[in-house]
């Protein structure tokens, strides 16, 4: 990929129904290339630095200004792997894990921070977002885990609160479409947290007791494995998605009850198929009939002829298909 890294258009779609790099398991990773080529300096006023917005999760970027026992937080846009060096590029590592990712400055000596996909050291070649920010607290570690239920369309977060950095307790915030349930005064352990909706994406955010700059933010993107159940006969299931550039996800939609199963989409925009694609399929999967493909030149509205909203493209797909196997693949 050349820089700037391709942008997809994002579509909202409303419906109804480096040989250098260092493998190892344990992190640890080192990677040759260095981008940007000059070197960060983060803001002494502790605001959020961008370092790159077109890193490559093959590279080390270098920070510089550094003071020694002040912390320097990092974040990777994908959530991928973060390896912080200081000294060298090869230097001693001081933190690593999956973003975000702080540090003890040691010394005032640069930080060589490594970008990676996961503790594998994977490697891509597509622009991520990389930040660094100035901070005098330590925020708190914590780990997320999954567990879906697909007979009652739900999943539970199960959150891991291994440190609560120089913090005496914390709180954690949960919001649902703006609906906000707060935890107060939590310490080390584990908390469940829901149940939600499969197609319910909350923000978790672990509150610094004394020091917001430290706060923990964590927008879930729970992708589920269950298929979506909809019932027949009863009201339609709406649903709204906005892809990131380079997304890729796929949809499963099985019928419940005596009926036919119909999507349909009120409203969207997808650019050429040049750069993105949709396919629908009667089945469970892409092995069925094929009954909707993206194949146009032209950015195209997915709604119904007239459907448009802020934009004046004369294209519109009007998709609107049918199931009779019961399932339909997206």
């Amino acid at each position: 990929m050349i820089r700037p890294g391709r942008t997809l258009a994002a579509a909202l779609l409303l419906l109804t129904m480096g040989q250098w790099t260092t493998v190892s398991a344990q992190g640890d990773c080192l990677n040759e290339d260095l981008y940007p080529f000059d070197p960060t300096t983060p803001s002494a006023e502790g605001v959020v630095t961008i370092i790159s917005e077109c890193s490559f999760e093959q590279e080390h970027s270098v920070i510089t200004g550094i003071e020694a026992g002040l912390y320097y937080d990092f974040t990777l846009s994908s959530g991928g792997y973060i390896t912080i060096r200081q000294g060298a590029v090869d230097g001693t590592v001081l933190a690593q894990g999956y973003s975000p990712v702080y540090a003890t400055a040691a010394t005032a000596d640069d930080l060589f921070v490594h970008w990676n996909t996961n503790d594998a050291c994977g490697l891509l070649d597509e622009c991520v977002v990389t930040t660094v920010q100035r901070l005098e607290c330590a925020p708190s570690t914590s780990t997320l885990t999954f567990a879906e239920d697909c007979d009652l369309q739900s999943y539970t977060i199960t959150l891991d609160i291994t440190s609560l950095g120089d913090a005496a307790a914390l709180d954690v915030l949960v919001d649902q479409d703006g609906d906000v349930t707060t935890l107060e005064d939590q310490g080390l352990g584990q908390i469940v947290l829901g149940p939600f909706p499969i197609s319910v994406n909350p923000i978790i955010t672990l509150a610094h007791d004394s020091d917001e700059d430290c706060n923990r933010v964590y927008p879930i993107d729970f992708r589920s494995t269950c298929p979506f159940l909809i019932d027949c006969g009863v009201e339609a299931t709406n649903f709204d998605f906005c892809p990131e550039p380079d997304d890729e996800r796929n949809w499963l939609f099985t019928s419940v009850g005596t009926g036919t199963l119909r999507l349909r989409f009120l409203q969207g925009t997808i650019s050429n198929s040049f750069g993105d694609s949709l396919r629908i399929y009667d089945g469970t999967d892409a092995t069925g009939t094929l009954l909707f493909e993206h194949i146009s030149e032209e950015n195209t509205n997915l709604g119904p002829v007239g459907s448009a909203v802020n934009n004046v493209l004369p294209f519109y797909a009007s998709i609107d298909v049918f199931s009779t196997t019961g399932s339909l693949f997206m």
